[in-house]
């Protein structure tokens, strides 16, 4: 936005891999991860500071081969901060 609330959105996929041979066995994993960016930035009357509170979900997806295991888990992350823009003046 252009005033002095802002609302911030943003979406966000990961994926890993791992994979282990030990003994002539072969273990891997492999995970998808699906997760957003959710906040409120406020600002001062001359926008050179200002408060951002943000919250970050996440879920994830797990899938194992050599066993047959299915995990799912989810996180939440919560994050405060002061922030500050140097812009050109004229």
């Amino acid at each position: 936005g252009d005033d002095w609330v802002r609302f911030l959105v943003g979406p966000g996929i990961g994926f890993s891999y791992a994979g282990i041979s030990t003994g002539g066995s072969t273990y891997s994993a492999t995970s998808l991860s699906v997760g957003a960016l959710v906040g409120l930035e406020l600002l001062s009357r001359s926008r050179l500071f200002g408060f951002r509170a943000m919250t970050r979900p996440n879920l994830q997806f797990a899938f194992t081969s050599g066993a047959d295991v299915f995990a799912l888990g989810g996180t939440v992350l919560f994050e405060i901060g002061i922030i500050s823009y140097f812009t050109a003046g004229g």
